[in-house]
């Protein structure tokens, strides 16, 4: 008799999630070869934080994986919402049969090309809207993304921003990130994960 093959549940990870996983059911640690997915600084948070998204007219970036402790696609769904503070339907989710991204499905493709050779059960990751152009008054790019961070007049809010913008890893090199190590002079801190 043969054991059977447990084939993992992951979750794929950008930013804040990689240094504060919270509540996240994960098991062990994070790992550097996520799929390369269009991620890019362009959703303003409930705090005025200026955070990372999957978003279409990104640079595709290198992102990070980690395996879950959970037994379904329902668990690893509910366990990323309750991190995320959202509701599932803004957890984007594939498995070999099915796959869904509400608000983002740019993702799937890639998600499926790198996902299916692992011989994974399934992977989840946030699928947030930007809300950047209703928050901000304008579209998204590289430059509006810089204006909205010089004009941030709020300490607690700026400090928030360069704290996020800074943590999030290096290999996350957006065109945004560019502009802020540039101009504002906010570098990455080397952390690992």
């Amino acid at each position: 008799m043969t054991a059977e093959i447990v084939k993992p549940y992951v979750c794929i990870g950008w930013g804040s999630l990689l240094w504060n996983p919270g509540s996240l059911a994960r098991r062990g640690g994070w790992h550097r070869e996520g799929p390369e997915l269009p991620v890019e600084f362009a959703r303003i948070s409930d705090d005025g934080r200026l955070t990372l998204v999957v978003w279409p007219q990104a640079l595709r970036i290198r992102t990070y994986w980690v395996e879950l402790n959970v037994t379904s696609l329902e668990s690893a769904r509910e366990s990323l919402a309750v991190r995320e503070g959202c509701g599932v339907e803004q957890i984007g989710s594939w498995t070999p049969r099915a796959s869904s991204a509400l608000v983002q499905p740019v993702a799937i493709e890639q998600v499926d090309a790198w996902a299916r050779p692992r011989s994974l059960a399934g992977v989840v990751w946030t699928d947030l809207p930007s809300r950047f152009q209703d928050r901000v008054g304008k579209k998204w790019s590289p430059e509006t993304a810089l204006e909205y961070l010089r004009s941030i007049t709020r300490d607690d809010v700026k400090a928030r921003c360069e704290e996020y913008v800074r943590r999030a890893p290096e290999q996350t090199q957006t065109r945004t990130r560019s502009l802020a190590e540039k101009e504002l002079g906010w570098s990455p801190r080397s952390e690992g994960y």
